[in-house]
């Protein structure tokens, strides 16, 4: 196995790599950790999961997301006790194709996913104070279940807010002066601006 140019080398995967042990020549792209692994086996004939995570330095669960991707595209193959040889026999249908990469998605899109929903949390937190302060402004004042249903009302075409939500902004807007409680009526709200 040899790493061949790295021209096209970028942080996450590595553009070219050749298999040189096949009867045809391939050029695969492949995430770091792959090549990382394979190359491992130009030293030794077999490995197994411990030399491997040892070699390369990551968690025992990412090395084995890793080569079951190398494995189930038949570049290695398992042998009895997570032990792993490269597949001398290996085929494949075209010269050049990439493999499939689990460690760098699952992070990503579990990120993503974190900061759309952060997102999507911020907006109806601004939606519902814009909400409240409407409503106050019609009114002047309102008492707290009357503004809770007020506000669901108004919510409701776009997204059911939970009333704990309502109340967190509701507290927000009085601590930037929005609103007050009044003094005599504590369930009651007054606009203040």
């Amino acid at each position: 196995l040899t790493a061949g140019d790295y021209g096209l080398c970028s942080h996450y995967r590595v553009e070219l790599f050749s298999l040189n042990h096949t009867t045809r020549p391939y050029t695969i792209t492949m995430a770091t950790y792959q090549l990382s692994i394979l190359l491992m086996f130009n030293d030794k004939d077999a490995l197994n999961i411990q030399e491997i995570c040892d070699g390369i330095g990551i968690e025992r669960v990412d090395v084995y997301k890793t080569v079951a991707t190398l494995v189930d595209t038949g570049l290695l193959r398992k042998e009895d006790n997570d032990v792993f040889t490269v597949n001398q026999d290996f085929q494949h249908k075209k010269g050049k194709f990439r493999l499939p990469t689990t460690i760098a998605k699952e992070h990503t899109e579990q990120k993503e996913v974190e900061q759309t929903h952060q997102s999507v949390e911020d907006d109806r937190r601004l939606y519902i104070q814009a909400a409240i302060v409407r409503t106050m402004k019609s009114r002047k004042q309102f008492g707290h279940n009357e503004l809770i249903q007020q506000v669901i009302n108004l919510a409701k075409e776009r997204f059911t807010p939970s009333v704990a939500m309502i109340k967190k902004c509701i507290e927000v807007l009085i601590d930037k002066q929005y609103l007050e409680r009044l003094e005599n009526q504590r369930d009651i709200y007054q606009y203040l601006a």
